[in-house]
C-alpha cells in the first residue's frame, strides 16, 4: 500500500505511521515512524521526477472489477499530471488514474505524463483485463457399448485462454492411443469395459479455474471372461496369425481384436470379448 499526498499543504506536515491488521490471525504489525515537513520557503525549479515507489508496470485487473494506476512524481513547481491513451488521447489529469468496471476496451498501454517549467518526464504502464474461464460447452453423461468411440465435448472460454486438463475418477488422465485429447473435448476410441467412469474438465487460466463432469456408463453389467490360451506366430513377412480358445461356458457374441504402436516401436495387440448371450 502507498499513501500518496497531492499537493501538499502545512496542515500535512507530522508523523506518519503504516499499520497493518490480520483480523484472521487477529496480528498487526507497525512501520517505522515517518516525519513529513512542509516548507513554506520558497524552492527552486526541480524539474518532475517519479518517487521510488513499488508501483508494478504491469497491472491485472478482472474484468467488472476496479482498479487505480498511480503517477506518482515529485517536482517544483508541482507537476502537471496528464494519463495519455495510445500515446495521444488525454483521459485524465489526475495523478490517479480510476478504472471502474473494467472492460477488454481498458486493456492497453497508459502513458502518465508529469510537467512544469523545469521539464517533463513520463512513464508507461500497461494494463490487462482477464476474464475467469467460462463453459461454453460440457460434458453428457453416456451409456455406452463396447468396441466405440465416444466423445465428451468440454469447451471453455476466459482470458487468458483457458487450459483444458481431464481426470478420470479424480486422477490425471495420461493420453494414450485409444484416448485423444483435442481442444474441444476427449475422444475415447474402441472403448473398453474398463473405460467407465467418472470424467471431470478442468479449465483453468491466471483468473481462475471451473470444472465439469459426466459419467462414462457400459451398455452390459458383467465383464466376460477373458479369451484362453491367446498366441500369436508369424504368419509371413508382413502378417501375424493370431489364435485362441473360447472361455468354458460362456457363448461369445464376438470379439474385438485392436493395434496399436508403442512409443518404441513395438506393436501391442489386445482382445476382447464384446458380449456374451
Amino acid at each position: 500500500m502507498t499513501l500518496l499526498i497531492t499537493k501538499t499543504h502545512s496542515s500535512d506536515a507530522g508523523s506518519y505511521r503504516c499499520i497493518a491488521t490480520n483480523n484472521l490471525l487477529k496480528k498487526t504489525k507497525h512501520s517505522k515512524i515517518v516525519d513529513l515537513t512542509v516548507s513554506s520557503t520558497p524552492l527552486k525549479t526541480v524539474e518532475p521526477t517519479f518517487l521510488p515507489l513499488d508501483i508494478l508496470p504491469n497491472t491485472t485487473v478482472l474484468i467488472g472489477d476496479n482498479t487505480n494506476l498511480y503517477c506518482a512524481v515529485t517536482g517544483w513547481p508541482i507537476p502537471t499530471v496528464q494519463w495519455l491513451n495510445n500515446n495521444s488521447i488525454v483521459i485524465s489529469n489526475s495523478s490517479i488514474l480510476q478504472i471502474r468496471n473494467a472492460t477488454f476496451d481498458d486493456a492497453g498501454v497508459y502513458t502518465c505524463l508529469a510537467y512544469n517549467s523545469g521539464g517533463r518526464t513520463s512513464r508507461k504502464f500497461a494494463l490487462e483485463v482477464h476474464q475467469k474461464p467460462y463453459f461454453n460447452v460440457t460434458p453428457i453423461s453416456r451409456i455406452y457399448p463396447p468396441a466405440r468411440t465416444v466423445r465428451l465435448d468440454c469447451q471453455a472460454k476466459g482470458v487468458p485462454r483457458p487450459k483444458i486438463t481431464w481426470l478420470k475418477n479424480g486422477e490425471p488422465l495420461p493420453s494414450a492411443a485409444r484416448i485423444k485429447k483435442h481442444p474441444s473435448g476427449l475422444v475415447i476410441s474402441h472403448t473398453f469395459t474398463s473405460d467407465s467412469g467418472i470424467y471431470q474438465c478442468f479449465a483453468v487460466n491466471a483468473a481462475g479455474k471451473v470444472w465439469a463432469a459426466a459419467q462414462l456408463i457400459p451398455t452390459f453389467v458383467h465383464t466376460p471372461s477373458p479369451p484362453e490360451n491367446v498366441q500369436c506366430r508369424p504368419f509371413d513377412e508382413t502378417s501375424i496369425c493370431l489364435t485362441w480358445e473360447t472361455p468354458h461356458n460362456v457363448s461369445v457374441k464376438a470379439y474385438s481384436i485392436y493395434c496399436y504402436y508403442t512409443g518404441e516401436g513395438k506393436c501391442v495387440i489386445f482382445l476382447e470379448i464384446l458380449g456374451i448371450f
